[in-house]
């Protein structure tokens, strides 16, 4: 879901990136549609970091347990 959430937030990032060139209202939309993608696709990579990090400290945590 993560992965899907980020190929999308590319795919919005990517089509806002090619109509930055359109006249009057546009290329503000456009502009909004690059930050737009830009922060999904942010949001989607720091939450598969963190659920990264948190299997990894779980890992941790039982070998810890395990050697007391």
């Amino acid at each position: 879901m993560k992965q899907r959430a980020f190929e999308i937030g590319v795919a919005i990032m990517m089509f806002g990136a090619t109509a930055m060139d359109s006249e009057g209202v546009g290329w503000i939309i456009a502009a909004g549609m690059v930050i737009a993608g830009a922060v999904i696709a942010h949001v989607a990579y720091t939450l598969e970091r963190v659920e990264k990090e948190r299997k990894e400290t779980e890992r941790r945590i039982q070998q810890l347990r395990k050697a007391s």
